[in-house]
């Protein structure tokens, strides 16, 4: 612990900030994270014998009067939550385990506000807490307390933009669910965030994690030859050398994830700067996914319209179509791209049906008929014609005429409209999937 150089000398002093450790967000309370007693009960063990390595102790809370849209009677869990740890209230005091804590000062947050970072709220003299640390000389601070994923990282966060160094003490922390604990870690590290825990015998020593690595994988999707087909990259020096894996990349010091996926897309996958669509899928971190070490991956979902082949040098790179996956001809995947590219696929497909996203498919103007091949091609499966245009043209902003026709085919018949992307941000009702392998009805017309 850097406090075991003594809380007062002048190379570091730090303070360790506990975050929103609370009745409501505790097992009993309104909006309990699993295992929140369990943290405070470790937190006040801590400071029983570890107090006095530290020059600072000080705790922030949730005290909510009117947040706003914070608070919602039907919540999504992610933006809007049941309320909880409101002003005044038994929830929203300090769990039971940390009244024998003696704090240097409270930092209360959120009175007509979200604030998930403790550096957001204010002691009972009205100092913000990034004022209070400076004035006590604060260089550095571990950060523990309710939720990993949501207060506690934005905090860390926060205590990094300041300048601060940052430990966060893992065995002092919960949170909500396993992929967005993930998804903050990741982000934490990537912010220079070091992660530090109590050992198993509880002496009170401070041992350090093994490094982890930080990188970002893109799943690119787009169509070839009316298939949906994915970028890989055929790997010529271990481990797997001889295996094809998505482009991917370590995130480098100062880079945002997002920034990482498109330097990926743009120098890995030598595709420079596609147009598209590009959204964060979610985190994989199981600790033997990489045998170079413990690696934990960002993996990102792209959907563009027909790109020209991948131009990178010394290396093979080509689109595979994602019904070869998994095939005796088709590509054996290194690492766990394959669980990786099955859930991007999966994705692709399940935001066709309430998002206008497949239009990230075609270049405009397009046709209806170029649109429903798009469909057909992520979905893998027989769209109806006459359905598929009736829904199409009654969904609001999805699709907008240009008021110009498409060349006639071969075989001359009435010129098809042509049509650019909607404003509509979601479909409504959702364009469902229909059964895959379902047989074309007689007497469709292939010209819309």
């Amino acid at each position: 612990m850097s406090g075991t150089e003594g809380p007062g000398t002048a190379r570091t002093r730090t303070a360790l900030v506990v975050v929103d450790v609370q009745r409501d967000f505790c097992e009993g309370g309104s909006l309990p994270v699993e295992g929140g007693n369990a943290v405070a009960a470790r937190i006040a063990a801590w400071l029983e014998t570890n107090r006095s390595s530290y020059a600072a102790v000080v705790a922030t809370r949730d005290w909510h009067v009117d947040p706003g849209e914070h608070f919602a009677a039907v919540p999504d869990f992610t933006r809007t939550w049941p309320p909880h740890c409101v002003a005044g209230t038994p929830g929203a005091s300090l769990h039971p385990a940390l009244t024998a804590v003696s704090f240097d000062a409270v930092f209360d947050k959120g009175r007509d506000t979200a604030a998930y970072s403790g550096f957001e709220g204010r002691s009972e003299a009205g100092v913000p807490l990034g004022t209070w640390l400076t004035e006590q000389g604060i260089t550095a601070v571990e950060v523990g307390g309710l939720a990993t994923d949501y207060c506690v990282a934005a905090t860390a966060l926060d205590a990094r933009r300041l300048g601060l160094a940052v430990t966060l003490r893992t065995d002092l922390v919960a949170g909500v669910t396993p992929e967005t604990t993930d998804e903050a870690l990741a982000r934490l590290a990537a912010a220079g965030v070091t992660f530090a825990s109590g050992d198993a015998g509880g002496q009170g020593e401070l041992r350090e994690w093994e490094p982890v690595g930080l990188t970002v994988d893109v799943v690119l999707l787009t169509i070839r030859a009316g298939q949906l087909s994915v970028l890989l990259v055929h790997r010529e020096r271990p481990p797997y050398a001889g295996r094809w894996a998505l482009p991917g990349g370590a995130v480098a010091p100062g880079e945002s994830l997002d920034d990482a996926a498109r330097r990926v897309v743009a120098v890995r996958a030598g595709l420079g700067s596609p147009s598209g669509h590009l959204e964060q899928l979610r985190t994989w971190g199981n600790p033997d996914r990489d045998p170079r070490g413990r690696t934990i991956s960002v993996a990102y979902l792209g959907l563009t319209p027909d790109l020209a082949s991948p131009s990178v040098s010394g290396t093979a790179a080509r689109f595979w179509p994602v019904a070869d996956l998994g095939t005796p001809e088709g590509p054996e995947l290194a690492f766990d791209h394959a669980a990786i590219v099955a859930e991007g696929v999966e994705r692709a497909r399940a935001k066709l049906e309430y998002t206008p996203l497949a239009a990230a498919f075609v270049e405009e103007p397009f046709t209806l008929a170029d649109l429903r091949r798009i469909y057909e091609a992520v979905w893998g499966t027989h769209v109806h014609p006459a359905n598929f245009r009736r829904k199409v043209l009654s969904t609001e902003g999805f699709v907008v005429p240009v008021g110009e026709t498409a060349p006639s085919g071969p075989e001359g018949g009435r010129p098809a409209d042509l049509y650019r992307r909607g404003p509509a941000a979601l479909l409504h009702p959702a364009m469902l999937r229909p059964v895959r392998g379902a047989p074309p009805e007689d007497g469709e017309a292939e010209d819309l």
